[in-house]
């Protein structure tokens, strides 16, 4: 946690000389230019998909991760919900959890492109706004942010999070947490080329 007497940034003039022109034209840079956002203390619901996972033939795997990952930011799971791979189910699911109070609601498990992953195309139809399903950072490609009408974000969290950190999720999870919302654009500028690491 970044506390008031932290230093966040600096900066240093190379070389030791600048002209004129370049200091007049950093003097009208309007605004701040760096801004730090405090974490709000949020609560979770999750919903986990997959009919191996609802019939107890495979264990959930990510609910204890994604508990993990959040845990450092304050972050209490008040609702989980397992259903199997049927949009109705997943969708009812994402109400559940929603109207049980959850600021940030994780569906995980049918992330990816196969048919029968439903997962995303539920988010979609709850979610008053889709802002990807998909993102140019490895791990975690497969991610998708969505969001409520009255701002609550739906995060659909692939698989990759269940072997690797940091992914995509640990990029996007502390934006959630601190209320900044994330534009398409902010999801193109994540597009370095390289992988998280």
């Amino acid at each position: 946690p970044v506390k008031a007497s932290d230093k966040i940034a600096g900066m240093r003039c190379i070389p030791l000389l600048l002209e004129e022109q370049q200091i007049t034209v950093a003097q009208k840079i309007g605004g701040p230019i760096l801004n730090i956002k405090p974490f709000v203390r949020k609560t979770m619901g999750i919903v986990t998909t997959g009919s191996e996972v609802f019939e107890g033939r495979i264990k959930d795997a990510f609910t204890p991760i994604i508990e993990e990952r959040c845990a450092e930011f304050g972050v209490k799971k008040i609702a989980h919900e397992i259903v199997t791979d049927n949009t109705d189910d997943i969708v009812a699911a994402i109400d559940k959890v929603k109207e049980a109070g959850a600021d940030i609601i994780f569906c995980t498990g049918g992330m990816s492109v196969d048919p029968d992953d439903l997962t995303p195309g539920a988010i979609k139809r709850y979610a008053d706004r889709v802002v990807t399903y998909g993102l140019p950072v490895l791990p975690g490609s497969m991610v998708c942010i969505a969001y409520c009408a009255d701002g609550t974000p739906i995060l659909g969290v692939p698989g990759g999070v269940l072997f690797s950190k940091p992914t995509a999720f640990d990029e996007i999870v502390p934006r959630l947490i601190a209320d900044d919302e994330i534009t398409k654009e902010d999801c193109i500028c994540m597009g370095h080329g390289s992988f998280l690491g």
